[in-house]
């Protein structure tokens, strides 16, 4: 049997979420169930935030270490 799910991440905090300190224009999609289709997937669009002051990191870990994800 199928089963469709939905998550989103916190830690650390996605382009364009509320809670990343970079968002300056918030995606409010993020918080609200998909459609089937995937046509309101949170992340598209969003790529043309890199190089720009809205595309900063949240963070930065060294290679091979340890990290967690919410």
């Amino acid at each position: 049997m199928p089963a469709l799910g939905h998550m989103n991440m916190m830690s650390p905090p996605p382009m364009r979420h509320r809670d990343n300190p970079h968002t300056q224009t918030v995606d409010e999609i993020y918080e609200f169930p998909l459609k089937k289709g995937g046509s309101d997937y949170p992340c598209k669009g969003h790529i043309n935030a890199l190089g720009t002051p809205e595309g900063k990191p949240v963070a930065t870990w060294a290679a091979g270490s340890a990290q967690t994800f919410t």
